[in-house]
């Protein structure tokens, strides 16, 4: 291919300009061929010369990636002919420092073979424009950091005044002891207030909201190990030896199914009632019809067996955890979709209980030795770590608002922590033992807990 032709008159900056252009087309050889045809008819005027150089350092600086190499070396070609005077040269290298050119200047000095007399003077400058830079990325690091610094001092503080002063619904003394008979395995409140309960005498018992009167029971065959109540308020389910539908308030049998080997052992309806969460005391959980029990979906969880199972507030999202101390939760929507939170570093043994913020974006989770953990579900990382005093977290329960998390286990009573600082707020006496599930009212108004001794300990709650 014939060299490009030289520019007509003069060459300028333009021409300079045209040859990066050129690079942009993905046309380097033709681009190359133009600066060699610019070098050939180089102006007189020294003036002219400088103009050149300084577009030259501007490309070296700015310019497309394949131009900024070729730019650096025109460069270095032109300031051999220009005159010996430094300060034609600290004029231009000045500015081209300024715009981050100075890497691929010093380069071009270093690789031009020229001994010219100002070369090592033009490379000290460099370098000291180089350190000036330095120093000021540093200034403005600093500055950056003081910023981030009174940034996060002031959230700090925001956080502390409001979990001085953000006032949280406490218990009232003393509870209400509703006697349920044998060993309580679980206990749920319905949306209009009143509660359920089950556990080892084989019965499932309502309590009516207003007076927490007893407004019935129904049994099954063996230990009843948890139960559940629709959003709408209309089901009733539980799991035993199988697991069965009753409808409310009458308790009228709905539908029953039986499990492999009678091994139900939880159950949670979707908040907006559309499936049915059932596991087994292996890694089995399935999805059923909320009417006739039949098969939505089913999955099994890496591990040996299942001990929590909890839909997320918003239905997206349904978490399990149990033997392998990991919480697995799965996309509704895309059972496939799984988020994996490990908490095998922690000494902590199975996880027994699991409960979600009300706005889905955080899930606790309750250990062997008494230690929860509150992870951050989006960002998979642990916030906060609270422990309780004794041994097993067996139920956690968060307030409707968010402000409070309660957890009992075994001989602890029910410990309340303010959910956004960890700080224990009270410590509930429960004289029955060992706490076995936990749960808040929707209105925010009591909290009831399952004992080992056969009751269902209530407490009113006020700001």
């Amino acid at each position: 291919m014939p060299d490009e032709p030289v520019p007509p008159g003069s060459p300028d900056a333009g021409d300079v300009a045209r040859a990066a252009q050129l690079v942009v087309e993905g046309r380097p050889a033709e681009a190359a061929r133009m600066l060699q045809a610019i070098l050939r008819v180089m102006p007189e005027s020294s003036s002219a010369r400088l103009g050149l150089a300084r577009a030259y350092a501007a490309q070296a600086a700015g310019g497309h990636a394949a131009m900024r190499p070729l730019a650096a070396r025109e460069y270095v070609r032109l300031i051999a002919l220009l005159p010996p005077v430094l300060e034609d040269h600290l004029a231009i290298l000045d500015p081209a420092a300024a715009v981050g050119a100075t890497p691929l200047l010093r380069a071009a000095y270093r690789g031009s073979h020229q001994r010219l007399p100002f070369v090592e003077e033009c490379l000290s400058r460099l370098d000291a424009l180089e350190r000036v830079a330095t120093r000021r990325r540093r200034v403005r690091s600093l500055r950056l950091a003081a910023v981030v610094g009174m940034a996060a001092a002031l959230i700090m503080g925001i956080n502390a005044l409001r979990d001085a002063f953000v006032p949280v619904a406490l218990p009232v003394d003393p509870p209400v002891h509703l006697q349920h008979g044998n060993m309580v395995e679980d206990v749920r409140f319905g949306p209009d207030g009143s509660i359920v309960s089950c556990g080892f005498n084989h019965e499932v018992a309502l309590w009516e909201p207003a007076r927490l009167a007893a407004a019935g029971r129904v049994g099954m065959d063996g230990t009843i190990w948890s139960v559940a109540v629709s959003p709408r308020g209309d089901r009733l389910a539980a799991a035993g030896d199988e697991v069965r539908l009753w409808k409310l308030p009458s308790l009228e049998p709905l539908a029953s199914r039986q499990v492999p080997d009678h091994r139900a052992k939880l159950v949670d309806f979707s908040p907006d009632g559309s499936a049915v969460a059932v596991t087994t005391w292996g890694p089995e959980v399935a999805l059923w019809n909320p009417d006739t029990l039949a098969d939505i979906r089913a999955f099994s969880q890496n591990g040996n067996g299942i001990n929590a199972v909890r839909f997320s507030p918003d239905g997206r999202r349904v978490a399990t955890a149990g033997y392998d101390r990991t919480i697995t939760i799965r996309d509704v929507g895309d059972w496939e979709a799984t988020t994996v939170l490990e908490s095998r570093d922690f000494n902590g043994g199975e996880i027994f209980a699991l409960a979600w913020s009300p706005d889905s974006r955080r899930i606790a989770a309750g250990q062997a030795n008494g230690g929860i953990r509150i992870w951050d579900v989006g960002a998979r990382s642990v916030r906060r770590v609270l422990h309780l005093p004794g041994e097993w977290t067996g139920g956690l329960a968060w307030s409707p608002d968010g402000t409070v998390l309660a957890a009992g286990g075994v001989k602890t009573g029910v410990c309340l922590f303010r959910a956004a600082s960890g700080r224990r707020l009270r410590v509930l006496e429960a004289s029955g033992g060992t706490v076995h599930a936990l749960a808040f009212s929707g209105d925010g108004r009591r909290l009831a807990a399952a004992m080992q001794c056969g009751e269902v300990v209530v407490w009113e709650l006020k700001r």
